[in-house]
């Protein structure tokens, strides 16, 4: 039984029934600290003090559910519990079981005593002694009725009927019940008739189990054991009363009910399941009795989740993830050791190669190169793309920042003729340049440079059918599209189908970076992993990021997060006060070889750390990597834990691979003694089993 509520934060105030759609998990809270997830304590908190407003369902199918504002959360009260102890007890259940001891209200916050719910469990199954306090019902109103439970007579009837398949809602049905209680005020006792109507033994009640032959040997199909997404089922290939289901990433075999066949999403009867093959005879192993069969009930998936968690999906193979690094064409006018040119990228360490930019002319609205002098004349593009003999895919992107400025990308999405030619001609740009494909990076649709109140809403719906009409182009002949995309929730909504755009893109790189900087006028991390507890945004870090996209219906296998090889840096507005969300009066120095305000290359915040003497600040909890602060300046980063974590996060989640910005500002040199491109081979080293051994660096 839950000592806890899942919240929800909703998409719309207003639609605050059941089945209402929402953004994500609701507000943390104040002391559990983790979005979605509310322990008891502070759900009649809110309720008793916040006037949140609690819905009671008059059927007692469930528990209550509560909102207020856009937050929304469901949970069991003292009465559901109640009547869910008196259900183990009708049952002849073993117990109850409670997740978790912290989570009821074991400090009387709320006035009904101490461990109000687990106490309510022990009066029902153990006959605890302390009284109940019969607590007010929360949110008001009658305390719930519970079922009676009597040991006086009763005459029961019950017929086995086949429910249409169309009437099931799960792969086991609930029994069809209707209760007729007769009683006739007379001098003899009270006599109770109940009708029941029952489609199936339900998966709560045991099995009927007799002895199974142990010497029966069943057919391998090769499926068992074979990879799998989570729900995923599948039809066995040569026994119509056998399926797979996917359990944690493998598929295991399971058998129907007697008689029932396997239909797609449930067992059903011969006759409805259309199923042509025969079940497959056992291959005896030597003498055997014949005895009868095991029953057992429908499979159950297991979906009991103890909060916070991540969803571990099968993912690729570590041959299989992608690290997708960009490479900027700009880096080599740097001096020194920035200096950065097509010989310094490692094919090793890149299963794709993006090269930044292309841009868009704006007259014309065709793709052109943006830097003609490096490009062409210092061979730029044919250095790079000659990585694909090395096995690396390069691709050429269009847009960036800079060339997202203004209407030129909106006009030309908004106009299929401009689209069309624009299509045309930038499939001959790929080519005659042997390129792979064309990388979007429109920041943004609709939200030009995030700003929402810029772009007509048409944008959503443009590009959606630009990519469409870009994938008819390109895919035939072998090219791929794909495109950057924002981390931040309101620009998602605002300018992304993320469903359709998911189906025809081969890659979705998430910028899961730069949630914040200098623009805050106020210190905060460059690409938090979770929600920071300092964090005044809770929406603005990439395990939200990732599970939004995933949400609004983005492939998980495409998704590409991105990880910065940077800081976002800041110039305190007091040296003294140079904590999270610290006030700022603006950028950070520039560093010494990127030369931009605000802005440090990792090579650089390394050094930094290791001569300057900074200070290093990392959260115990591991909600975002460290920042660092000496006098005036402060930036945060992702060092190496950091990476390593997110890129194991990368694995667990069962994306597509990781993505980095960008090549020339991880320490390519060596500048800090770990090793050349520190944080690009730990990536490897998670996700592609990089032979190179670890060096066990800390900065």
């Amino acid at each position: 039984m839950p000592l806890y509520g899942q919240s929800f934060s909703l998409s719309q105030a207003s639609d605050n029934t059941l089945n209402q759609k929402t953004y994500g998990g609701g507000q943390a809270g104040p002391y559990t600290r983790a979005r979605g997830f509310l322990a008891y304590y502070e759900i009649c908190y809110f309720i008793k003090n916040q006037g949140w407003t609690v819905v009671k369902d008059k059927y007692k199918t469930m528990g209550p559910y509560a909102y207020k504002g856009n937050q929304w959360v469901s949970f069991d009260d003292m009465d559901v519990i109640r009547y869910k102890s008196e259900y183990a007890k009708e049952l002849g259940l073993g117990g109850g079981m409670i997740w978790a001891l912290d989570l009821d209200d074991f400090k009387d916050r709320c006035g009904c005593g101490k461990y109000p719910l687990l106490k309510t469990i022990n009066r029902v199954l153990r006959g605890y002694s302390s009284n109940d306090p019969s607590c007010p019902v929360l949110g008001g109103g009658s305390p719930t009725e519970l079922l009676p439970y009597t040991n006086k007579p009763y005459e029961q009837i019950t017929t086995t009927t086949t429910l249409e398949p169309w009437k099931r809602t799960t792969s086991w049905q609930r029994p069809t019940t209707t209760t007729t209680r007769r009683t006739t005020r007379m001098t003899t006792p009270r006599t109770t008739t109940t009708t029941t109507t029952t489609t199936s033994r339900p998966p709560w009640l045991p099995p009927v189990v007799t002895d199974r032959p142990s010497s029966v040997v069943t057919k391998d199909d090769g499926l068992q054991g074979s990879r799998c997404e989570t729900g995923e089922y599948r039809h066995h290939p040569s026994d119509c009363s056998k399926f797979y289901q996917c359990n944690h990433g493998k598929l295991v075999e399971r058998s129907c009910l007697h008689g029932l066949h396997w239909g797609g999403s449930y067992c059903m009867s011969a006759s409805q399941s259309n199923c042509q093959s025969s079940p497959s005879a056992p291959v005896p192993a030597g003498p055997t009795k014949v005895s009868p069969e095991v029953i057992q009930p429908p499979p159950i998936t297991d979906t009991m989740v103890k909060p916070p968690v991540i969803q571990s999906p099968a993912g690729p193979s570590s041959s299989e993830y992608m690290v997708v690094c960009y490479f900027t064409n700009w880096a080599w006018y740097r001096q020194g050791v920035g200096k950065y040119t097509p010989d310094d990228i490692d094919a090793d360490l890149c299963t794709h190669v993006v090269y930044g930019f292309a841009v868009l002319d704006s007259s014309k609205y065709l793709i052109k190169p943006h830097d003609t002098w490096a490009d062409f004349d210092n061979k730029f593009y044919e250095k790079v793309t000659a990585l694909k003999a090395r096995g690396v895919k390069v691709l050429i992107a269009i847009g960036g920042w800079n060339d997202s400025a203004g209407s030129k990308y909106s006009d030309l999405v908004n106009d299929p003729n401009k689209r069309k030619e624009f299509n045309k001609h930038a499939l001959e740009f790929v080519e005659n340049n042997n390129f792979d494909g064309l990388d979007l990076d429109w920041e943004y649709p609709k939200c030009w440079q995030v700003d929402c109140k810029k772009g007509p809403d048409t944008d959503k719906q443009a590009f959606t059918d630009w990519v469409m009409e870009l994938a008819s182009v390109f895919h035939p002949r072998g090219l791929l599209v794909t495109a950057a995309v924002s981390p931040n929730y309101k620009v998602i909504d605002a300018g992304y189908d993320v469903a359709k755009v998911s189906r025809y893109l081969d890659w979705v790189a998430v910028m899961t970076y730069d949630y914040h900087g200098q623009w805050d006028k106020k210190t905060g991390h460059v690409a938090p992993m979770y929600h920071y507890k300092d964090s005044e945004v809770m929406e603005f870090n990439a395990n939200y990021t990732i599970h939004y996209w995933i949400e609004k219906g983005a492939d998980r296998k495409k998704l590409v997060m991105g990880m910065p090889m940077y800081g976002q840096s800041f110039r305190l507005s007091r040296a003294s006060d140079n904590g999270y969300n610290a006030k700022s009066s603006g950028k950070g120095q520039a560093g010494q070889y990127t030369r931009a305000g605000g802005f440090l290359a990792y090579y650089e915040i390394c050094k930094k750390i290791q001569d300057g003497g900074y200070t290093v600040v990392r959260d115990p909890d591991g909600a975002i990597g460290p920042y660092a602060y000496k006098g005036s300046q402060w930036f945060g980063y992702d060092d190496i834990a950091m990476i390593r974590y997110k890129s194991e996060y990368v694995k667990r989640m069962g994306l597509g691979g990781a993505m980095i910005w960008a090549l020339d500002l991880d320490d390519f040199r060596n500048r800090c003694g770990c090793e050349e491109h520190p944080l690009l081979r730990t990536i490897n080293r998670v996700l592609r089993g990089y032979p190179i051994p670890d060096p066990g660096c800390t900065i």
